[in-house]
């Protein structure tokens, strides 16, 4: 009996141990619908780096890559030597251009891009940043909220993890030439303008003069900024059902893009490539694009050049803050320097805190963005008519979703709190 009875009090020891086991690795949701796993460190932070609250770099001296759309000077003076500066031990190198078809050891440690463009590549590419953020306890509050959660719905897992933290929006404004404007006879655009009020604008503008063709506004990357302030939803984050196709703003922008490409000679074959705004001719007297390009045109001696709000659609006038995403930095899988390459993303993503609260969308619309800047230059250089064009994005837009639903990863829904 006394054995029985010591065999029944380990059984039940060892039911609770297993049932309190099973509580505790369980996923414990916040009200998000996910909560954060814990990533595995290549780096131990117990040797020769403090644990808590700091995320320094105390290493050996090494050159880090990262990869950035910007010229050396906007490089130099925003980012390398506020880099090097708070890291003596760190060189930043930069690296422009695509990193497709490098050798591993040619790949940049560190990249920039919008947070949606990291997930158009291998997942494998890039680094969970979780692991990083516990154990160096970085305060990511210091961003909004909803920008954190954001960031984390779109690993297409569906296991919330971070793969990369905010940097700063990506906002817009209309950038002009003086000089066109002041030999064409034309009045410079104002801050508040509608896009209709500026096709009327580019069709003053648009003629040839001293042998030089002149036209009124560039249309290239990024091309859809009107659609984007329209804020059609591309599908139902639940079923996937595209929805685009239906909206009547979707024709409202293709019937805007019809008005420009009937301004004879206006379209260039470059257009979506490379534009002749700052290079090349200077022939074109208005684009929409980042505003580091003020910056960047430091370059361009003699360049006469001024800048006004991105325009609105008539009713409905933004605030001419346009946004097209927010632009994140991550660290690549390869990269043999992950704790060096942490430290300047933590002190640069530290240091900008400018990134603001990005509207939730279906998860479907991952490729969205790109989707509709594509079928943009497309429209434009087409003679189809916007009813059959929008129907046809449509069907390809439902074979897009289809084939993510036949991914072999759960799809989830985008989460708010």
């Amino acid at each position: 009996m006394k054995r029985w009875y010591v065999l029944a009090v380990i059984f039940l020891f060892l039911l609770i141990l297993i049932i309190s086991c099973s509580f505790n690795d369980t996923d414990q949701s916040d009200g998000g619908g996910y909560m954060p796993q814990k990533a595995v460190l290549p780096i131990d932070y117990n040797q020769g780096v403090k644990k808590v609250g700091t995320w320094g770099y105390e290493g050996e001296p090494v050159t880090l890559k990262i990869s950035m759309d910007i010229d050396e000077e906007i490089f130099r003076e925003r980012y390398k030597e506020k880099v090097e500066s708070k890291f003596p031990a760190i060189t930043l190198e930069l690296m422009s251009g695509s990193a497709n078809g490098l050798k591993s050891e040619d790949l940049p440690d560190i990249q920039l891009g919008r947070s949606t463009a990291f997930l158009e590549a291998p997942l494998a590419d890039f680094e969970s940043l979780d692991g990083y953020i516990e154990v160096t306890n970085f305060d990511y509050t210091i961003f909004e909220e909803e920008v954190i959660e954001r960031q984390r719905t779109l690993d297409p897992t569906g296991s919330g993890h971070l793969y990369s933290l905010p940097l700063e929006n990506n906002k817009f404004a209309l950038f002009y030439n003086k000089d066109i404007f002041d030999l064409l006879g034309e009045s410079y655009p104002e801050d508040g303008m509608t896009w209709e009020e500026l096709i009327d604008l580019a069709r003053g503008l648009t003629l040839e003069r001293n042998q030089t063709e002149y036209r009124g506004l560039g249309i290239f990357d990024p091309s859809h900024i009107p659609f984007v302030q329209l804020q059609v939803s591309g599908t139902d984050p639940a079923t996937g059902e595209v929805l685009f196709v239906n909206h009547p703003d979707t024709k409202k922008y293709f019937d805007w893009l019809d008005q420009f490409r009937s301004i004879p000679a206006i379209l260039s074959a470059n257009d979506g490539e490379e534009d002749g705004f700052e290079k090349r001719s200077q022939n074109i007297a208005m684009v929409v694009r980042n505003r580091s390009l003020v910056e960047a045109l430091a370059i361009y001696e003699n360049f006469n050049f001024g800048t006004v709000s991105v325009p609105g659609w008539e009713g409905q006038l933004n605030s001419g803050d346009t946004e097209d995403g927010v632009l994140s930095l991550a660290i690549a899988k390869e990269s043999k320097h992950k704790e060096a390459a942490w430290a300047v993303i933590a002190f640069l993503t530290s240091e900008s805190q400018k990134v603001e609260r990005v509207p939730c969308s279906s998860v479907y619309d991952e490729g969205y963005e790109w989707f509709m800047r594509d079928k943009t230059i497309e429209f434009l250089h087409s003679n189809k008519d916007v009813v059959s064009f929008i129907r046809e994005m449509g069907e390809e837009y439902r074979v897009i979703v289809d084939d993510m639903k036949a991914r072999d990863y759960d799809i989830v829904p985008c989460m708010r709190r």
